[in-house]
């Protein structure tokens, strides 16, 4: 059976974290008064924090755990402005302009995340080599031709391949063709936010790990941020906590659906052996349901594959095994005898309207929901809600005009999940073999 690292964490041992050394944080405890307060050191906190304290405004970052912990270090990897959209349904449901709007600020997010690391000089082997949508039907692939044109409209050029022309970008029978977007990328996630970690604190934010907040109350026209044995003040408060959400003490739980994606690598390969898998080297995801997502390693020398491998929460060792099925599925004997060496898992977090939200709610800040595409996006709205701050009413972003709303009933428990990914995969099933 396949070999998976031992488990230093309940969340496994991302392959990312064998390269980047331990992050750096403000050494002692938060205290007194700051201009922000921001919940979350990932992403979208660390953006936010880079730009405010950019612009000479005090700044706390508040990490309930270890710095780079969650998501931000155990993601794919995957940079690309991608919607959960077509532009003829987003339209339907947010207006014409709009959704041109959103779409412009999607591909945006890609362009912003490859300014910031040319101007923080951030080295995470980061290259815009496309992402490519294997078509797992026939049927999918018919759906790909008929959203050329439509999304070209809205300014996103894709580049639709048949069968025939497909497997220049992936050894495999599995799939029936697929779409090339040539605005994505890939980089070293856990690089990135080390990074991102630095640039905040080099331009003066403080940062502190092990500090989880557990309360927020406004008090006197400032936010008094409670913590264990302590508290302090802020202006503002930024909640920047995603997947993480649950356990925020903050009202956005009820709109986002938390959902476990794993991942793994395999043992080394060789890099002839890895091109030969993925000849065009780019960001791989399939068209499903339940959808695969995979890529060479950054250094071209493992295949790095990822997954719902279960709706429910399963360990990092049974979801390794489940994720190699699904590999050696995509891959057929090119896989005989290579084995998984890291397995890990992550919160990603999906809102009700397939889109990532950011604004003020009763005075309190955020940047929330990237429906599993946030890389770029957490980046580049963590950005916008400090411009927010700094400049109120002049940067604004689509994302704010679109209402964030969550379902009569659901409280932030994502306890349907498992039934929701029973019909997913029946879908799928049905999609593959009946409707084909």
């Amino acid at each position: 059976m396949d070999a998976v690292s031992p488990d230093v964490s309940p969340d496994g041992y991302p392959y990312w974290w064998a390269d980047v050394g331990a992050y750096p944080a403000t050494p002692g405890a938060p205290a007194g008064h700051y201009d922000v307060a921001i919940v979350g050191a990932g992403y979208t906190g660390l953006a936010a924090a880079r730009r405010l304290a950019r612009a000479g405004l005090s700044v706390v970052v508040l990490e309930a755990g270890a710095v780079g912990h969650g998501a931000s270090s155990r993601n794919g990897g995957m940079v690309s402005g991608v919607l959960k959209w077509s532009p003829t349904e987003l339209a339907h449901r947010v207006g014409t302009d709009s959704c041109r709007a959103i779409f412009a600020e999607a591909g945006e997010s890609v362009c912003h995340l490859e300014r910031v690391l040319r101007d923080e000089r951030i080295d995470c082997a980061y290259s815009r080599c496309g992402m490519y949508f294997a078509a797992w039907t026939r049927r999918h692939l018919d759906t790909m031709r008929a959203e050329q044109e439509e999304l070209a409209g809205v300014g996103v050029e894709t580049h639709v391949l048949p069968q025939s022309e497909g497997r220049r970008e992936l050894a495999s029978d599995l799939y029936h063709g697929g779409k090339l977007v040539p605005l994505a990328g890939g980089l070293q996630p856990a690089a990135f936010l080390h990074g991102m970690v630095h640039a905040a604190m080099r331009h003066g934010a403080s940062l502190f790990e092990r500090h989880r907040v557990t309360a927020l109350r406004r008090h006197a026209g400032r936010w008094i941020v409670e913590l264990p044995g302590t508290r302090i003040d802020a202006d503002h408060v930024i909640v920047a906590t995603n997947g993480y959400s649950r356990s925020a003490p903050a009202p956005f739980a009820r709109r986002l659906v938390p959902a476990r994606s794993y991942v793994i690598a395999t043992e080394t390969l060789s890099s002839e052996r890895v091109r030969a898998l993925i000849p065009g080297g780019r960001m791989i995801q399939d068209s499903k349901n339940i959808l695969y997502y995979f890529r060479p390693s950054h250094d071209g020398t493992r295949i790095v594959f990822g997954g719902r491998a279960s709706l429910g929460d399963i360990e990092p060792v049974e979801a390794g095994r489940r994720l190699m099925k699904g590999l050696r599925r995509v891959f057929g004997p090119a896989m005989d005898g290579v084995r998984a060496e890291y397995s890990w898992r992550g919160s990603v977090a999906f809102t009700f309207d397939r889109l990532p939200h950011i604004g003020c709610e009763d005075g309190l800040h955020y940047a929330l929901g990237y429906c599993g595409q946030g890389v770029a996006m957490s980046t580049y709205l963590g950005d916008r809600i400090a411009g927010t701050i700094l400049e109120p009413g002049r940067e604004g972003s689509v994302f704010e005009r679109v209402p964030f709303r969550g379902r009569p009933g659901y409280t932030g428990n994502p306890w349907m999940l498992p039934a929701v990914g029973l019909v997913l995969k029946a879908r799928d099933f049905v999609e593959r073999h009946v409707l084909r």
